[in-house]
């Protein structure tokens, strides 16, 4: 397991990539474990049930409208232990543009206090100057279930600062925080 532990804001960040997910043999050719930690845009979820997930980005640019993906794996995260299953694609959030493709990264799963599980990933929406800039949409799981079905939230988090990749965290007097990288 490698680590690193940065410093953002006076604020510390977390940050694991685990060696055997290198390892893993993904059913769904199309995107593979070295696609996936190529582009380090993959979260690592455990559910109710102590099963690892990794949850990760199907880039459009192998696909013209990104996905974001979920499989199971065993519990030494060393295989799949099922195959992949898509949990949404980028076009389902209508506040997302479409070039010639729809762009989907960076999921990022928490467990609210309420219960609900939320995703925050990045897509581009039409920005006020009518180029495409970067944003952190919130997608919603309706069984509380890594599985979903996940509802998009009508508009993105940040819609003015053209940033994206963001990640939930509790400062260490317990407040909970975002981080993400603005401009893109």
């Amino acid at each position: 397991m490698y680590s690193f532990l940065a410093m953002f804001n006076s604020f510390f960040v977390f940050q694991m990539c685990i060696e055997p997910v290198c390892k893993m043999q993904f059913a769904n050719r199309r995107c593979s474990a070295v696609d996936v930690l190529e582009k380090r845009m993959f979260a690592l979820f455990v559910d109710e049930n102590k099963d690892p997930w990794i949850v990760f980005s199907h880039e459009w640019t192998q696909i013209s409208d990104g996905t974001i993906v979920a499989q199971k794996l065993t519990k030494d995260l060393k295989e799949a232990a099922e195959e992949p299953v898509t949990l949404f694609a980028a076009s389902e959030a209508p506040w997302v543009i479409r070039n010639s493709y729809y762009v989907s990264d960076a999921p990022f799963l928490y467990r609210a206090n309420n219960g609900e599980l939320l995703m925050l990933w990045s897509s581009f929406l039409l920005g006020k100057d009518g180029n495409g800039q970067y944003a952190i949409g919130v997608a919603r799981s309706q069984s509380g279930t890594i599985l979903g079905p996940w509802l998009q939230d009508p508009q993105p988090l940040n819609p003015n600062d053209n940033g994206g990749h963001a990640m939930i965290f509790r400062d260490f007097d317990g407040v909970l925080r975002i981080s993400y990288h603005s401009p893109n």
